[in-house]
């Protein structure tokens, strides 16, 4: 257990011996994508399957470009 935030394993941001996370976070939630989770790289940004997942159809195609349209 870490002497100055108490956290096992990992420490707390306000902790001195943080480590900011490498890698890229999600445009989605904001987030880190961490080594073994599964992401989509659409239009240059990155997002987690299960974001992804969450979103509407109508949002999912605004990512591509492309809107519902109405007769």
């Amino acid at each position: 257990m870490c002497q100055y935030c108490g956290g096992i394993a990992t420490h707390a941001p306000r902790c001195p011996l943080y480590e900011e996370p490498k890698g890229w976070k999600c445009k989605e939630c904001g987030e880190y994508i961490l080594e073994g989770e599964k992401y989509a790289t659409i239009r240059g940004h990155k997002y987690h399957e299960e974001c992804l997942e969450d979103m509407c159809i109508e949002r999912v195609l605004r990512l591509f470009g492309y809107k519902l349209e109405e007769m």
